[in-house]
Order: C-alpha cells, then structure tokens, then sequence
C-alpha cells in the first residue's frame, strides 16, 4: 500500500504543476529598460591602409611628390611645394616663414606653423592607401597627393593636397 500512496502523491504534484503551467497562469516580468537616444556622432569608418610602424622618425613625400612630411612619435609636419590655397593670416608674433605648412602635436588641434627651416629631403614615398605610424601619430596616404596626419589616441588630425587643406 505505501507504494500506491506515494504514486497518489506524484500524481497529485504532477497535477498540480501542470495547471500552473496552464494558460490561466500569471506571468511576471520585469518592465523593458528604457535606453535614452545617444548624441554621440555617428561613427565614420576609415579606409583601410596597410600601416607600416615604425620604430624612428622618418621624412617622407606624397607619391606624386608635392608634399614632404615628417613624422615623429607625437609631431607631424607636411610642407607644399605648391598649393592652390591661401594661407590664413599670419599672427603678429610670426617674423618669417608663416604657413610654410601644417603640423600637429599629439592632443592638439592641427595648426599652420611660423618657421623658416624647411624639412630634408625624404627618404621614401608614401604610395596611396599606404600608411606610416610612429607612437601616437600616423600619416595616411588617401590618394597620391593628398597625405592626412592624424593622432592615433586622440581626434585631431590635418589633410593637405596642392588643391585644399583641412585642419581637426
């Protein structure tokens, strides 16, 4: 007889289980997070570029050779042969060689530059989709005669062609 009790009461939970899993049943939920819209700016995809990283500074020319630059581990400069842009006004405390180029310094905004001395001559060309990389800065060549220097930690960054130039 004690087995059939205890079938009974198998039974019974059994029973009992699936009527709590019935329709009829109440289910619980936690209410759905509400997410705020984000402001943040849409994030722009870079081309990709075969990236070379180099272990020391190196002075460097546009493939179609207008523009040599240097890079260093938190300083890039590249100077024009020739442009088809003016430079902006130069500042009171700058004597000689205003806006010869454009150079950036890591976390900073891109600026013209006051100085006279102009770069070496380049080592190597910078071939189109073609990279250099030296500590936080890097130099992409995004075609053959525009070169864009930029921060690799932070957002500031130039381009610069014979035919414009932009500063971040």
């Amino acid at each position: 007889m004690p087995y059939f009790g205890e079938m009974r009461r198998c039974l019974l939970v059994a029973v009992l289980l699936a009527g709590a899993c019935s329709s009829h049943a109440t289910v619980t939920t936690a209410p759905t997070p509400t997410v705020a819209p984000t402001t943040a700016r849409p994030v722009v995809p870079r081309p990709a570029f075969a990236v070379t990283v180099l272990s020391a500074p190196l002075t460097f020319a546009s493939a179609d050779g207008n523009l040599t630059c240097d890079i260093e581990s938190a300083y890039a400069r590249c100077d024009p042969r020739s442009r088809a842009w003016a430079t902006p006004a130069a500042p009171s405390d700058c004597f000689s060689g205003w806006g010869k180029g454009i150079e950036l310094q890591a976390g900073t905004k891109a600026s013209f530059f006051c100085a006279s001395e102009a770069l070496g001559s380049p080592r190597r060309a910078l071939v189109a989709k073609h990279a250099l990389k030296v500590g936080f800065i890097q130099c992409d060549a995004i075609s053959a005669s525009t070169i864009h220097c930029h921060g690799t930690t932070d957002p500031h960054g130039f381009t610069i062609s014979k035919a414009k130039y932009s500063l971040t």
